[in-house]
């Protein structure tokens, strides 16, 4: 009775509102991506709709509507459609809208899931994409609400095959881009061929194919001689205008234009884009003079496009002058004039549903199918799946004209077929030296008249052999003449130091051992090899720095030019550099010279620079192994002076680099063309002019500047080092007394310490300031050894092989240093075992934390087996019973309350219901807004999961009836509970995050029987009520047959109780 009574409102104020002249307001969910490279971007189609609504404005069936456009983007994958459809349609954006109907997305990966969930939103979703035959196939199953106003692959297979059928052919290869037409939609090529082939085959055609793929980079002639050859005559062309005609360019050249070969292009679009695109394609060949040669190309070629009405040229101008967007007729497409149809064809479907509920999908549906409407884009004739009968053409070049012209075309049959429409006799197909019969399948000479071969005057064996001997004479006369040129040019141009970026893997020294396990996981369920993929790594930290090429480690170096050129002159300092082999120097990799990639790469030394060494304090360094790195260092200048190179020009301790062996080396020299130093501070500036000799320094002018050396500079910046070494405090160290003879106006009175900045050493450095040589810490000799070293006049310092012999007279290594390595070892360990200690404990105390909220957040089970890295498999339980809740009026409680209230109220409750199923053998599943989950027979089965739950939900409908909203007392809250007993499935749901969830249609009966119940009541199946029958304790009354949504008329009970004790609701029932 109060459903009529309802019904009756119902009819009485939509005659209300229609006696008014209201309009009724029509709200559309636009889905489409943002990037205007699309063809149907969403600028472009909110463009159409805009024209397409102000024209509605003026029909009888238009005006009675209020049109609200609602867009938002998502891109050509399967994630982000689905995600932002959903926010929309259930409110979760800034608006509250009824959607009745979304339209795209366009690109079929995006729009699968949003077809295939629309169903049990309730809307009407109408596209312009949906090529793949998938859509078709799968129609009254999963996309059940979709219509699809575009060409489809289904009618394009049809046309196609009929072709085929009339020209008797049997066998066809395919050439195509797979990557083409990315505007139009992701492997638009590839699907377009992937679905020919099937329907070929099907109609027992030959097929073979050849996919070109990016990295493919083989000429066009290759691809004709090896994939075409002698035995195919029929060649399918899908791709770009410069990949097809590369190919036609590429037949004529080889003979494949001789009238033995047909060559059909798939252009669907072609009128979309330009005239010249459809009949006169060698206007778009690039650097290259149109003559009769370039047009005779395309003599052998048919293309395949849609068959447009001239309406769509009228649709054009006026949407030009409507939008602003549009700077030429060549921008407005074939797409947005679809979408313009599309939105008349679904607003006549809703006036024709008369006063019914606009949310009748069915209804609006069964308006537009099976109908035949007058469009932009010509008669638009839906089928019955929904689909466009779409109308395609054949075009071939006019021999006279050069022009290709209409030939032949399709007609609609009976809204379910179509048919050919060719008169061989007005327009016949223009075959090239070939004018009887039909066309065959296979050539009947082939490439290089292989079929039909021509008598050779003379053997093969002998031009062969002429031919040798004139070129062996060749190659011997320009090897006497340029051997020695050739073999240093080659050796230039080889550039085998040139590294590819795709050759490089990062690997984050630091996060090694902290993701190691993380890591293992994640590759195991990958199946991938252990590396990082540096599009995901800064190389501009520190620990980046570090990346594997060839499995060896490399350290790289960022080259600071934003421009370069490979000269010459660039060749001959790479060789000079890669040529260079010694053990105190670092051995040169290769150089990256690819955009935002260009990168030294150079051996990596694990052990650090001597800089970070000597810095360092934990780290004992004795005498003797101090000794041992000065050594070290004299010899690699040694060496680096004796070679090409002549100096170093940039030598500090952060250039000098420790190796595992603790063996030290010289980096960062030679390639002054790419030496560019960039300082990111000026502070930082001057510290490194410290190391420069005086004749070398220069003021801070710009964070970038070259690095120039010479060989005496060399032996200033060693002498530096060497007293770092000693001191090991810091670069240019000096002592108090240095410091108040030379800063005297330096004082920190708070810690009375001495403080100067690197620019005042600086500016004392010219003046004759040098650092402190204070007795004891090194030998007369060494002192007086510095000293030379860094005199003001450069000629008068000494050079290293001077200096290597002093050293070897002054300081004498005697010793194992690997020895003395390991002694200093063992006692840092000792020092550092109390602090492991401490850490492992604290590292320990965080690991059992991490464990208690992995056991809060899913079962136990579950979780001992992703401890221990093992795959979490989805178990199947036979019999368990869903509790589903929510809370009646949640909406205008939300909208009278503030977020932070809404929240606050929420915790309050789940708190309360936490601690209540606490005392039940259950399983809280999850809380979405006010709707609580629970289930009981998993992950442990039990026999007795439905009297648990049925107890849990007495409790809990017992207990909210002393819950208090804390702030609106006066308002109490009405629980609607549902239970449902049956199978599911339970498993665990992604990596990141990962959550124990339920499948089965036993948990959508458990939200059924929630939704279809009422406040303060238990609402239970037949199912759950056999369960509670068992017992004979439970309170049950017969409600009666209930209608649910996707299943149809259920007879089903209320829950009042236990042991005749009814709760409050039921004490008078």
């Amino acid at each position: 009775m109060n459903l009529k009574v309802n019904v009756l409102i119902l009819f009485l104020l939509v005659e209300f509102v229609y006696s008014n002249n209201e309009s009724i307001p029509v709200n559309i969910l636009l889905l489409l991506p943002t990037n205007d490279t699309y063809k149907f971007s969403l600028s472009k189609v909110l463009a159409s709709l805009n024209l397409a609504i102000h024209d509605l404005k003026h029909t009888n069936y238009g005006s009675k509507f209020e049109i609200n456009i609602i867009s938002d983007t998502c891109d050509c994958t399967g994630i982000k459609a689905p995600v932002n459809a959903m926010e929309n349609i259930f409110g979760k954006r800034n608006h509250s809208k009824n959607f009745q109907a979304v339209f795209g997305p366009m690109c079929d990966y995006s729009l699968a899931p949003v077809a295939r969930y629309a169903p049990f939103w309730n809307v009407a979703v109408i596209t312009v994409g949906a090529l793949a035959q998938d859509f078709r196939k799968n129609k009254f199953t999963e996309y059940k609400t979709l219509t699809n106003i575009g060409a489809t692959m289904y009618w394009l297979d049809k046309f196609v095959t009929k072709v085929f059928k009339h020209f008797n052919w049997k066998q066809v290869i395919f050439l195509f881009d797979k990557d083409y037409q990315e505007q139009i939609t992701n492997f638009n090529c590839y699907l377009t061929m992937a679905s020919l082939k099937a329907a070929l085959l099907n109609s027992q055609i030959t097929v073979d194919y050849k996919i070109r793929e990016k990295q493919d980079r083989r000429p066009v002639d290759t691809i004709l001689i090896d994939y075409v050859g002698n035995k195919f005559s029929v060649v399918l062309l899908c791709g770009s205008t410069d990949f097809v005609s590369d190919i036609m360019l590429a037949a004529n050249r080889l003979g494949f234009n001789n009238g033995e070969y047909v060559f059909i292009n798939f252009d669907l679009y072609a009128q979309m884009h330009s005239e010249d695109r459809l009949i006169r394609p060698w206007n778009l060949i690039q650097n290259q003079t149109i003559n009769n040669s370039t047009k005779h190309s395309f003599e052998s070629l048919l293309t395949v496009a849609l068959n447009i009405d001239d309406q769509f040229e009228k649709f054009k101008k006026r949407l030009i002058q409507h939008s602003r967007i549009f700077s030429n007729e060549s921008e407005v497409n074939y797409f947005l004039a679809s979408f313009y149809d599309a939105i008349h064809i679904y607003i006549k479907a809703l006036d024709q549903l008369g006063n019914r509920n606009l949310n009748d999908i069915p209804a609006v549906l069964k308006n537009m199918w099976n109908r035949e409407f007058d469009g932009v884009t010509g008669r638009v004739v839906i089928d019955s799946y929904g689909e466009r009968v779409g109308t395609f053409a054949l075009y071939d070049m006019n021999p006279n004209s050069s022009i290709f012209d209409l030939v032949m075309s399709s007609k609609i049959h009976n809204n379910t077929d179509i048919e050919l429409l060719y008169d061989e006799k007005t327009r016949p197909i223009y075959w090239k030296n070939f004018f009887s019969g039909k066309f065959p399948d296979s050539p009947k000479c082939g490439y290089n008249n292989a079929k039909c071969p021509v008598k050779q005057p003379l053997p093969l064996w002998v031009w062969l052999l002429v031919s040798m001997g004139i070129f062996m004479l060749i190659m011997l006369i320009i090897g006497i003449f340029f051997y020695r040129r050739t073999k240093f040019e080659a050796e230039l141009k080889a550039m085998n130091w040139l590294i590819k970026w795709e050759d490089v893997s990062a690997s984050l020294l630091c996060d090694e051992n902290k993701k190691q396990k993380k890591k293992k996981v994640y590759q195991e369920y990958k199946n991938e090899p252990e590396t990082v993929s540096l599009t995901s790594v800064d190389l501009n930290t520190s620990n980046a720095r570090t990346v594997v090429y060839k499995r060896n480690w490399c350290f790289i170096k960022k080259i600071n030019k934003t421009k370069i050129e490979i000269t010459r002159s660039l060749l001959i300092e790479v060789k000079k550099i890669k040529d260079l082999q010694n053990d105190h120097i670092t051995r040169f990799i290769g150089i990256s010279l690819e955009p935002n990639r260009q990168y030294i790469f150079n051996e990596y030394c694990q052990k650090g620079s001597l800089q970070d060494l000597l810095e360092n304090q934990q780290i004992e360094l004795e005498q003797t192994f101090k000794h041992h790195l000065i050594h070290d260092i004299l010899k690699g200048l040694l060496f680096i002076h004796s070679s090409d190179i002549k100096c170093h020009g940039n030598l500090t301790s952060a250039n000098c680099v420790v190796d595992s062996r603790f063996t030290l080396k010289i980096t960062d020299f030679g390639l002054p063309m790419l030496q560019w130093s960039e300082i990111k501070s000026e502070n930082e500036f001057y510290k490194r002019q410290l190391w420069k000799a005086p004749e070398l320094q220069f003021h801070y002018t710009s964070s970038l500047f070259q690095n120039i050396g010479t060989p005496k500079g060399d032996v200033y910046s060693f002498a530096i080092i060497v007293q770092e070494i000693l001191y090991r405090k810091g670069v240019f160290y000096l002592t108090d007394e240095d410091k108040d003879m030379n800063f005297p106006h330096y004082m920190d009175h708070q810690n009375e310490t001495k403080k100067i900045s690197y620019y005042d050493v600086y500016q004392r450095v010219k003046t004759g300031l040098r650092p402190s040589l204070e007795n004891g810490a090194c030998s007369k000799e060494i002192i007086d050894l510095l000293k030379k070293c860094w005199v003001e006049n450069s000629q008068e310092r000494p050079d290293f092989t001077i200096i290597r012999d002093i050293m070897r007279k002054t300081i004498k290594i005697s010793g194992n240093i690997l020895d003395n390595l390991l002694n200093r070892m063992e006692k840092y360990a000792n020092n550092l075992e109390e602090l492991v200690k401490e850490r492992t404990e604290a590292c320990e105390n965080e690991r059992k934390r991490a464990e208690e909220l992995l056991y809060r957040l899913l079962p136990t089970t579950v979780t001992a087996q992703l401890m221990k890295g093992l795959e979490v498999k989805a178990e199947s339980f036979s019999n368990v019973t869903i509790y589903f809740s929510d809370i009646c009026g949640f909406t205008k409680i939300s909208a009278e309350s503030t977020p932070m209230q809404v929240v606050q109220l929420l915790n309050g409750l789940y708190t309360l219901f936490d601690s209540i199923i606490e005392g039940f053998d259950v399983y809280k599943v999850e809380t979405i807004g006010d709707a609580y989950m629970v289930v009981s027979g998993l992950p442990q089965r039990h026999e007795n999961h439905a009297r648990e739950i049925a107890r849990m939900s007495l409790a809990l409908l017992e207990n909210v009836e002393y819950f208090k909203i804390p702030h609106l007392p006066e308002k109490k809250l009405e629980l609607r509970i549902g239970l449902h007993t049956g199978p599911c499935v339970a498993g665990v749901v992604g990596l990141k995050m990962p959550r124990y969830c339920l499948f089965g249609d036993t948990v959508n009966t458990a939200s059924r029987m929630e939704s279809n119940g009422k406040p303060l009541r238990i609402h239970i199946s037949p199912q759950t009520k056999l369960e509670l029958d068992k017992y004979g304790s439970f309170n049950l009354r017969f409600r009666g047959p209930v209608e649910m949504k996707g299943k149809g008329v259920i007879e089903t009970y209320w829950l009042l109780g236990e042991n005749g004790r009814l709760i409050d609701k039921h004490q008078n029932e």
